[in-house]
């Protein structure tokens, strides 16, 4: 049956049984319903699948599953000033409290229980009044805005698939000896279990997914052969000449058709989410096959396990099989907080670009040879906010000059001291956590992590290790 007015273009009516929401456990089973929707068929198939309301009185409510019980405000006339009605072995009471706002033409909501109990701040009904008993209801009108709350909840973000180190109960021993005196001795045994880094949950994503915005992400670390100076970019930009010199030579089928683009697409010169998209299905298999392949390289590279030393892969045309180390100490401290973590990956490459900062300018050498010390590293932070935050802040949040912050978590290995110039970009100085335990989690200062993607918000900062 259809209608058409002006109000509702398109208004279907639909008779059937139908399962109400709470109040399934009051009538026992399905009731046959009249339902009207004024939108498209997905509306009446979604409806189909959910539970339905009940709009209407109470005084309807006991006319048809009665009797009932009400409990109103003493010296009130019948019906008036409401608090529950008990009816088929439950309650029915107001899921708004007295100081609920509502607009004038909303309808009260309501729900039916067997165990629910009064406290005392429930609102007041009129049993003739029209009201709503049900569970869960959507509202058309709410002004909610998902993009704008995604952005404003980045620092809530975690990365799905990570998980921190932890330790894990082995055993327990309990040993009791009796004599004169009896001594009961308990010991627990514990393990430190390996956590799942951000990096393994990209390698693993990628196998199965092969999602190519992964290399996108700005994960990858460039340190510059000339000056020393590093910078984060996207994983994509760690792949130059020389590696596609060596991929030239592997010729994996279709690639001679593909190599330009693919070179242009990768350092930047034409679109690389476009480019991927126009791709044949052959093609895409190539460009899997060689972006596999590179992945595979790049994973050994970063931060070893002591997190001693940073291993960047120094590629050439005739292989890409060797890296070399920059020692993360006193000046190259910086390179601690490229450690994989939850939130932190590093693909990691020597580059021939010249990277220059102020006062560290291009050493006009054309055979410099590699003195395992880098100067700073370019990147961008955030804040992370503490899990036992009760809100979304929407204020916009920046670095504060001479301030410390901890470095991926409360307690942390690292922390660093702020510097802000009128003119330049934040300074970050790295320094270890040599505080004991107890001194440190006491110690209530936020937490930076570096930006999760290139579309958050984050601040600019240059990184630099203890002054030498």
């Amino acid at each position: 049956m259809g209608n058409v007015n002006a109000q509702y273009p398109k208004t279907i009516a639909k008779f059937g049984y139908l399962k109400l929401s709470c109040m399934n456990g009051l009538v026992g089973d399905k009731v046959f319903a009249l339902s009207l929707f004024a939108k498209s068929d997905d509306e009446i198939q979604g409806a189909e699948e959910g539970n339905g309301l009940f709009v209407g009185s109470i005084e309807n409510v006991i006319d048809s599953w009665g009797p009932g019980l009400l409990l109103a405000h003493p010296g009130t006339p019948y019906g008036v000033r409401v608090y529950s009605v008990l009816i088929g072995g439950g309650s029915i009471i107001c899921r708004e409290s007295q100081t609920t706002q509502r607009n004038a033409n909303d309808i009260p909501m309501y729900h039916w229980s067997r165990d629910q109990t009064l406290s005392g701040n429930e609102g007041t009904f009129n049993i003739r009044d029209p009201l709503r008993i049900g569970a869960i209801t959507v509202q058309p009108l709410c002004p909610l805005d998902v993009d704008k709350c995604f952005k404003a909840s980045e620092s809530h973000l975690h990365n799905i698939g990570t998980e921190p180190d932890y330790w894990e109960l082995t055993e327990r021993q309990k040993v009791l000896q009796g004599g004169q005196y009896v001594v009961l001795q308990v010991g627990n045994t514990y393990h430190k279990m390996k956590g799942r880094t951000l990096k393994t949950a990209i390698l693993d994503r990628w196998q199965m997914s092969h999602d190519f915005n992964l290399l996108c992400k700005p994960w990858g670390l460039q340190v510059s052969l000339c000056t020393g100076v590093a910078r984060r970019v996207p994983i994509k930009k760690l792949i130059e000449e020389p590696m596609f010199a060596y991929i030239d030579r592997l010729l994996p089928n279709g690639w001679d058709s593909i190599k330009s683009d693919a070179r242009a697409a990768f350092m930047g010169s034409i679109d690389y989410i476009q480019w991927i998209s126009q791709l044949d299905e052959s093609q895409r298999d190539c460009m899997i096959k060689v972006i596999t392949f590179l992945l595979e390289l790049l994973k050994d590279t970063g931060l070893d396990r002591e997190g001693s030393q940073l291993q960047l892969i120094w590629p050439d045309g005739s292989s890409l099989s060797h890296v070399i180390s920059l020692k993360c100490s006193k000046s190259n401290l910086w390179a601690r907080v490229l450690k994989d973590s939850p939130s932190c990956a590093t693909f990691a490459a020597i580059t021939g670009l010249c990277l220059e900062a102020p006062g560290h300018l291009c050493k006009n050498n054309d055979s410099a040879t590699w003195t395992g010390q880098g100067v700073l590293l370019s990147t961008a932070v955030s804040q992370v906010a503490p899990i036992t935050s009760g809100g979304i802040c929407m204020s916009p949040w920046e670095l504060r000059d001479g301030q410390r912050y901890w470095m991926e978590k409360s307690g942390g290995d690292l922390w660093v001291y702020t510097t802000k110039g009128d003119n330049s970009e934040t300074q970050l100085r790295v320094k270890i956590n040599r505080f004991p335990i107890g001194l440190s989690l006491m110690r209530n200062w936020q937490v930076l992590r570096e930006r999760q993607d290139l579309s958050f918000e984050a601040e600019e900062v240059v990184v630099f290790g203890a002054i030498a």
